[in-house]
């Protein structure tokens, strides 16, 4: 290869590499000193002053529950309460309204003999009673609790996301009078909830992409949604390609730019966003790497898929 065919693909790689960063979702803001003038300061000194006087003043609360202690009478002797590894400010007993009669249900998973059940209790009067309770056989890691109006009508679904060997499955479930109600599930590497707010203010469905890695380590994004009677699904948008998905192999191969591996996995990735020119430059600045031909059927692969 003639040393300007060289500088040609570096200069093309590097061009590549910079268009997917700048339209990532990761932004870079300048940091500025603040300026205050010195009345504000004084503002601010006074307001410290009151702030100190009322917290010296003593207050009297209304003594807080022992939720763990009420959950754990309706376990088992052995049983052990478990907190979802996310979302990350999830706790080991939650309190939410599952089944939109605007009272709020205590909520905990624990695992016992193996498996992994997750426990609703709910008020009658001055005592806690159970009203459901979801089990897992055998179950993994509790990845995932967490709740959502799937169909935006003000009733909350629960969602329990579980390990399942090295990939995970999400279980959405809805409770209506004590019964629970499986919706879906479906497996994944990970997952995200889009548009919350903007899905709630239009009444339509929330809307999930969901991320599963194929056996070359590269993902695919589908965007799923519950439409109240089936579990739909469609591919994910290039835009959304470009803003999430892409960048993550973008920066692979910044981090080693004489990686043929980085290139195929970016050319596979721009492959499945249907970015097909650019899935080309990436094959070709893998190949030019690839000095060993260990990658060479790879990267025909993702030729043929983008043909």
């Amino acid at each position: 290869m003639l040393p300007i065919q060289i500088a040609g693909i570096a200069i093309s790689g590097g061009i590549l590499l910079s268009k997917y960063i700048r339209n990532s979702d990761i932004k870079v803001r300048k940091l500025r000193r603040p300026t205050i003038k010195k009345a504000e300061l004084q503002n601010l000194q006074n307001l410290a002053n009151q702030i100190t006087s009322a917290l010296a003043k003593p207050s009297y609360r209304a003594e807080t529950p022992d939720y763990e202690k009420i959950i754990s009478a309706y376990l088992p002797e052995e049983a052990v309460l478990v907190k979802p590894k996310l979302p990350e400010n999830s706790r080991i007993i939650e309190q939410v309204d599952f089944d939109g009669d605007s009272v709020r249900e205590l909520v905990a998973t624990y695992r016992y003999e193996g498996n992994l059940n997750t426990i609703v209790l709910k008020k009658s009067g001055s005592r806690w009673l159970k009203s459901a309770e979801i089990i897992h056989e055998n179950a993994g890691e509790l990845n995932y609790r967490g709740f959502v109006s799937l169909l935006n009508n003000e009733k909350q679904n629960m969602l329990i996301g579980i390990s399942e060997g090295e990939k995970f499955r999400i279980y959405a479930y809805s409770l209506w009078d004590g019964n629970v109600t499986e919706l879906f599930s479906h497996p994944y590497d990970k997952f995200e909830i889009m548009g919350h707010a903007e899905n709630t203010r239009l009444g339509i469905p929330v809307r999930f992409a969901l991320w599963e890695k194929d056996e070359d380590g590269v993902f695919d994004v589908t965007f799923c949604q519950f439409n109240g009677r089936v579990f739909e699904e469609k591919k994910a948008s290039p835009g959304y390609w470009q803003r999430r998905v892409l960048p993550n192999y973008v920066y692979h191969v910044k981090r080693n730019p004489a990686s043929p591996e980085g290139w195929f996995r970016l050319s596979k990735a721009l492959a499945k966003a249907g970015l097909n020119s650019d899935a080309k430059l990436a094959i070709e600045t893998g190949r030019y790497f690839d000095t060993s031909g260990k990658y060479k059927e790879k990267f025909d692969m993702v030729r043929e898929l983008i043909k």
